[in-house]
């Protein structure tokens, strides 16, 4: 019985000390393969885009270029006769890459077939006679009669792109189509010789117009024979993107598109899915082979540690057993049970509290670490302190409360007018901070947009973080827009502090500081998705200034615990003006009153405010 007892407790070692590593071993293999195979997918999408963005912009550089040879070529033409003049004539022959020029004029009556009315062609051509597919034309001048512009690549010669275009509306008696043969090499390698990725010039209205000719490898199973592939493609209303599409013999591949900005044209680059994922699998094959030496040496290493605690284990339960008779004689230093048990229990013990211990070290440090990134990447959402743009200039002031804070402050320059930012999350930390970055990301896109007034913004803004935070964290916000010229003040507040404009006056007092309030409050930013919110105007004169700041200057506390207040806020503006007569005067004076009100107690809230003056030279 006690020789069955000890084969068994050998054998759940040899077991547990073996299962472990294995189990560990294979989540990491698939945790690990899982991981790289997403890192390739994102590799190959994002160098795909890259290609097919640089491929579009060199179509569109091309296609500018034709324009600018064929131009003076079409603006001398005989408009009456819509045959080319001598000066076209002579534009024509001083051009080096236009071989084949066409003028077509849509004939009179129910058929409206366009009819050849002049032909130029370049002495010294590579292209010696035209040879057109009377489908694919009729198709191109189609598209172009919609578009503008239609290419395709010459069939009959390589290196060479069949170009039509329609000049002014279909209904102008003007009207008139062109066909050219235009000679771009560099075009017609990066489509015709695919690499890694094979190259498409479409159009959304279903027709390839370059695809690859020379294909290199024999064991390349992707192959696009209609348009159908693309279907999924066109349908998207991004400018740039990426998908997963099939072939038709159900092949997957990785696409990418990127519009060309000309026409309905865009360009697809698409990768076999299964031939760029075959690292993986190597590396996969890689692993199991690491993955099997491991196992084999942990059931090793398990087999002779099983052999060794068992052992000791015997000598123990011998002992044990020689004291229960009533043998004290043992020798406990070698075989002591009590003695044994107690290290393993103090082990145990030590083990637990120094695991517990590294845990809560190792999470403290990673939460330590997240804070500082965070904190890294609020810092980079803030403007610089100070910034002159025509004649206003700016000086701010920003402290938070702790690693990462909930106020944001901006100001950028929109068609020529000064955006200024500022808002209030609630809370602070990583959340708050959070919440920041979507209000610089929603305003990185207003920016786009120019004419956006201080409401539209809002709205956008208040979207975006109610999408964001689905409102359980708020933003207060207020926004203006300053005309650098007129002086004119714009704005629109969602339950912000409003500002306060200091007039260019001496002696000032409370009643001179004028609030930016005139405008109906709007709700913070992410409470209701579809909130409005009002705008006001306010006509700056010559030297005055604007206050800008958040809830935390007002409820700044000293060491006592006693806030400074609006009335001593106030009375702060009006000391710093007084001090100084210069904007950064002021902003210093006036954070040495802060800093002396509050001592060495501790931040509550966030401070933020920044400082600007209307002053034209």
């Amino acid at each position: 019985m006690k020789t069955q007892g000890r084969i068994l407790l050998r054998y759940k070692l040899l077991a547990l000390l073996a299962l472990m590593p294995i189990t560990f071993l294979a989540i990491y293999l698939v945790l690990a393969t899982n991981l790289f195979k997403n890192d390739k997918k994102v590799y190959i999408f994002d160098s795909s885009v890259f290609m097919s963005r640089s491929l579009a912009l060199q179509i569109k550089m091309e296609i500018a270029a034709y324009k600018r040879s064929a131009a003076p070529v079409l603006e001398a033409i005989n408009f009456e006769s819509y045959k080319f003049s001598p000066r076209s004539i002579s534009f024509f022959e001083a051009q080096k890459r236009i071989e084949h020029l066409i003028v077509l004029k849509k004939q009179h009556g129910k058929n409206g077939k366009y009819v050849e009315t002049d032909y130029l062609k370049a002495e010294n051509r590579e292209v010696k006679e035209l040879v057109l597919d009377p489908e694919n034309t009729d198709k191109m001048r189609t598209i172009a009669l919609k578009q503008g512009i239609m290419i395709s690549d010459y069939k009959a010669v390589t290196r060479y792109f069949l170009i039509i275009e329609s000049h002014f509306p279909e209904k102008d008696p003007r009207h008139f189509m062109t066909l050219a043969v235009y000679k771009a090499p560099e075009i017609f390698e990066a489509f015709a010789t695919p690499n890694v990725y094979k190259s498409f010039l479409i159009s959304r209205s279903r027709f390839i117009s370059m695809r690859p000719l020379f294909i290199r490898s024999a064991q390349d199973k992707v192959r696009i024979s209609n348009f159908d592939f693309f279907n999924t493609i066109i349908t998207q209303q991004l400018p740039d993107g990426t998908t997963e599409v099939k072939t038709e013999e159900g092949h997957p591949t990785l696409v990418s598109f990127s519009d060309v900005g000309v026409g309905d044209l865009m360009v697809v680059s698409v990768v076999d899915k299964i031939a760029a994922f075959k690292t993986i699998d190597d590396l996969i094959y890689q692993s199991i082979l690491f993955f099997v030496a491991i196992i084999c040496i942990a059931i090793f290493i398990s087999v002779i540690s099983s052999i060794s605690l068992t052992s000791a284990i015997s000598k123990l339960m011998h002992a044990t057993e020689q004291i229960g008779e009533g043998n004290f004689l043992v020798d406990l230093k070698l075989n002591s049970r009590d003695e044994f048990g107690e290290l393993a229990r103090r082990f145990s013990t030590m083990a637990d509290k120094v695991s517990s211990l590294l845990t809560a070290t190792a999470e403290k440090a990673r939460m330590e670490n997240e804070l500082e990134m965070v904190r890294v990447v609020q810092e980079n959402l803030f403007p610089p302190s100070s910034l002159e743009v025509g004649p206003i200039k700016i000086i701010s002031h920003f402290e938070p409360a702790s690693e990462c804070g909930g106020d944001w402050f901006h100001y950028s320059q929109i068609a020529g007018k000064v955006y200024l930012w500022i808002g209030d999350a609630t809370g602070h930390g990583a959340p708050a901070a959070l919440i920041t970055g979507a209000a610089k990301s929603a305003a990185s896109i207003i920016e786009t947009s120019e004419g956006i007034t201080p409401g539209q913004a809002l709205e956008v803004m208040n979207h975006a973080l109610h999408s964001t935070a689905h409102g359980s964290i708020l933003m207060t916000f207020f926004l203006a827009v300053i005309d650098p010229e007129s002086g004119i003040v714009t704005y629109a507040n969602a339950s912000h502090e409003f500002p306060y404009v200091v007039p260019d006056k001496k002696g000032l007092k409370k009643k001179d500081l004028i609030p930016l309030c005139e405008s109906k409050q709007g709700k913070r930013l992410g409470e209701e998705k579809n909130s409005k919110y009002d705008e006001a105007t306010y006509q700056l004169q010559q030297g005055d200034s604007i206050v800008f700041y958040t809830d935390g200057v007002i409820d700044l506390q000293n060491i006592e615990g006693a806030e400074m207040g609006e009335r001593s806020f106030i009375k702060a503006i009006l000391t710093a003006t007084e001090k100084s007569p210069h904007l950064a005067g002021r902003v210093d004076n006036f954070k040495k009153i802060i800093k002396e009100y509050r001592g060495n107690a501790i931040l509550v809230d966030d401070v933020t405010m920044f400082w600007i003056q209307y002053k034209k030279i």
